[in-house]
């Protein structure tokens, strides 16, 4: 019985990892948070945009071309060095620029920030190789000084390695049992502005995020978390907080193709504010498995019952007896019966959403319907349909990455 259920809970991972969405890190500047600095609105990607999430630790001035030096550069270099310069030392020498890029691939540098009135200088060949490299080139407006910059920069690096602290401690605080009592002085040390009302958003994309693009209050609470972004909005006056969600969420509308976010509900005390941030963190897993762009708590209904139970075995043996008999007969059969039966619940039983989400034919996802039907000896449609949505929200919760951080919650 142990094999058993050892091979059937690899094939349950198996397949919803290939259901996941592919996390992108966000903690660390990136070429992109710098892109957002108020001073460089105006700023041109000549070259490289592919490159913009590179992380950025350390700010470099190019003083003489490597090929000058080639022993010391290589002595001093580190990854995620970002180098500013007039390119003034190239003047004449283009093929020490094209060694410039080279060399910054080889220690992987994360781009090139230069002066708009360098912009001719820059030739097909350097442009063709920092796209090839997916090297940024960016070239500012001719009077913002590299110093400035630099400051600018330096301070993104430095509020972002406190800001790693605070996510350090955020997440120990939704990932464990802690007294509301102790929530609350590390919800004050993390922001000592929080005020009593509160509403939480998380927000997750596959696209490259800045912190930077949204503006908040003082008494706001913005951090990277869980590979996602977490917004807590708070005020004494609830009106305002519900402004500051939907200016929020209009940010994240103009700013994103494709992206999911899950609001908490209203909370009313400091010590709700764990409860605040597990709510949208739960709606926005949620919103991905119903494929809702923007989800409230409030929408969650039996899978928010559900949640409540994740650290409770039974959840897991009614899962293991509904799944066990479909990812054994997928394993050995391949018609993905575990895929028709999620987005089947997904459709809320539409047959005609199954087919044009797997291009196939209604006759096919019937088949397949009644082969779940029969593996599990279901008669009554109704009844499966119950216990279905119950072992496919109950495989959601078990397995889903971020959900699993949280299991001790």
């Amino acid at each position: 019985m142990q094999n058993s259920e050892l091979s059937v809970e690899l094939l349950a991972r198996k397949y919803f990892n290939s259901r996941q969405r592919k996390w992108r890190m966000m903690m660390a500047v990136t070429v992109n948070d710098i892109l957002h600095i108020n001073k460089l609105a105006d700023a041109v990607v000549a070259a490289g945009s592919r490159g913009l999430n590179k992380t950025v630790r350390r700010i470099a001035t190019i003083e003489k071309p490597f090929l000058d030096h080639p022993d010391y550069c290589y002595e001093v270099v580190r990854p995620g060095d970002l180098y500013v310069s007039k390119l003034y030392v190239f003047q004449g020498h283009k093929e020490k620029l094209y060694e410039e890029i080279e060399f910054m691939r080889r220690t992987k540098g994360s781009g090139l920030i230069t002066h708009k009135e360098v912009l001719p200088f820059l030739d097909e060949e350097v442009l063709r190789r920092a796209d090839l490299y997916h090297i940024p080139i960016i070239a500012i407006d001719d009077d913002y000084g590299f110093t400035a910059l630099n400051y600018s920069i330096i301070d993104l690096i430095l509020k972002d390695e406190i800001a790693q602290v605070h996510v350090a401690n955020l997440q120990r605080i939704l990932s464990s049992n802690l007294s509301e009592e102790i929530i609350r002085k590390h919800i004050l040390d993390i922001i000592p502005d929080l005020a009593e009302n509160m509403q939480a958003v998380y927000l997750s994309t596959e696209e490259v995020i800045s912190r930077n693009i949204f503006k908040i209050d003082q008494s706001d609470l913005l951090l990277p978390l869980f590979s996602g972004l977490l917004y807590v909005a708070s005020s004494d006056d609830k009106a305002a907080i519900d402004r500051k969600k939907k200016g929020f969420i209009a940010k994240v509308k103009h700013s994103f193709v494709s992206y999911h976010v899950g609001i908490s509900r209203c909370h009313t005390n400091l010590e709700c504010v764990k409860t605040a941030i597990l709510e949208s963190i739960y709606a926005e897993a949620f919103g991905r498995f119903s494929e809702k762009p923007i989800c409230g708590y409030d929408d969650l209904g039996t899978f928010a019952l559900l949640l409540e139970m994740k650290n409770d075995p039974l959840l897991e043996l009614f899962w293991r007896r509904f799944y066990e008999p479909i990812l054994q007969y997928d394993g050995e059969n391949k018609l993905d019966l575990v895929r028709v039966l999620e987005l089947f619940i997904v459709s809320g039983g539409d047959y005609a959403a199954v087919c044009q989400k797997l291009f196939i034919h209604e006759t096919t996802v019937r088949y397949r319907m009644n082969k779940i039907h029969d593996l599990l000896k279901y008669k009554n449609a109704n009844e499966f349909y119950a216990d279905a949505r119950t072992a496919v929200y109950s495989n959601w919760i078990l397995h889903d990455a971020i959900l699993q951080k949280l299991k001790a919650a």
